[in-house]
């Protein structure tokens, strides 16, 4: 018997998994804006302030005060920035707390980056606005 190892040249049984084919256009920036939530809505809240991390044609990746459940429906308010100044209508994917950055062990604020994916409801107009928008903050 021999424990020569040497190229296989078996095929694997599974076959590769593929990637995505279509590139996702996506920005990645930090961009004020502001989050109602509709809880907050319905309670008579403001909204509170947040930015917004990367921004794509399918959702936004947002840092906020608060956790955002999933399956919550989020309206987005683009702080005045050039000529966009806009509420997005979107629904919360997804919200992990952000590790902390200091090593003293104190009462600290608590960030979290939520998940955002535009509603299916969404008309063409803010469609047309997030793809103007992507075309104008890529350059």
């Amino acid at each position: 018997m021999s424990t020569e190892a040497g190229p296989t040249t078996q095929k694997r049984s599974t076959p590769k998994i593929e990637r995505r084919k279509s590139r996702r256009d996506i920005v990645y920036m930090r961009y004020p804006v502001l989050v109602l939530t509709e809880s907050m809505h319905e309670k008579g809240e403001e909204p509170v302030a947040g930015v917004i991390t990367d921004l794509s044609k399918a959702g936004a990746g947002i840092i906020t005060s608060f956790h955002i459940p999933a399956g919550s429906r989020v309206k987005i308010i683009l702080q005045s920035r050039a000529e966009f100044d806009r509420e997005l209508s979107m629904t919360a994917i997804w919200g992990n707390l952000l590790p902390s950055a200091n090593r003293i062990i104190k009462a600290t604020n608590n960030f979290w980056r939520n998940g955002l994916h535009f509603a299916s409801d969404a008309d063409q107009e803010q469609q047309d606005f997030i793809t103007a928008l992507l075309k104008a903050l890529q350059g």
